[in-house]
C-alpha cells in the first residue's frame, strides 16, 4: 500500500530533520552527527531523494514560528517600498 505524503510527512518529518543540515551542532570541528545529504536520508530510510528533499523542505518551514513569516512580510513590503521610492528619482 502506498502511503500519501502526508503520511509519508508525518512518519518521516522529525527523522529526516534531524539527520540533515537543518538541526546544527557544531563546535567547531565538526557536526554531530554528521549531517546527511538527501540521498543519503533516503537511502537510510528507504525513501526516494525528491520524497525527502520535499519532507525536509516542509519540515524546515514548519519549524518556523509563524511570527518569523509576519516579520519576513513586513520586511519585504518595507524594502519594495523603499526601491520603488528610489525609481521614482
Amino acid at each position: 500500500m502506498k502511503l500519501t505524503f502526508a503520511e509519508l510527512y508525518r512518519r518521516h518529518r522529525d527523522t529526516v530533520f534531524q539527520l540533515s543540515l537543518a538541526i546544527q551542532n557544531y563546535d567547531g570541528k565538526t557536526y554531530t552527527p554528521p549531517p546527511l545529504s538527501d540521498k543519503a536520508i533516503a537511502e537510510k530510510i528507504g525513501l526516494t531523494a525528491e520524497e525527502v528533499r520535499e519532507i525536509r523542505c516542509l519540515a524546515e518551514a514548519d519549524a518556523l514560528p509563524a511570527s518569523v513569516w509576519a516579520e519576513a512580510d513586513v520586511f519585504k513590503n518595507e524594502r519594495a517600498k523603499k526601491f520603488r521610492r528610489a525609481e521614482k528619482i
